[in-house]
């Protein structure tokens, strides 16, 4: 249970210091990045969610 909260908050964290950053420099090669990788952040939580409950059921 901890280890998915911090989880949730370390992407969270990282969303908002990217997209911090992204703002202030504002230039579009690092906003597509940016995007880019806040996307793959929260696809690779959704992932690790659903496997974690894949396995509880097979449990």
């Amino acid at each position: 249970m901890m280890g998915r909260i911090a989880g949730v908050f370390a992407t969270f964290i990282m969303v908002l210091y990217v997209g911090f950053l992204t703002y202030k420099v504002w230039e579009l090669p690092l906003a597509i990045i940016a995007i880019a990788t806040i996307v793959m952040a929260l696809v690779d939580l959704w992932q690790t969610e659903f496997e974690r409950r894949e396995e509880s059921r097979r449990s």
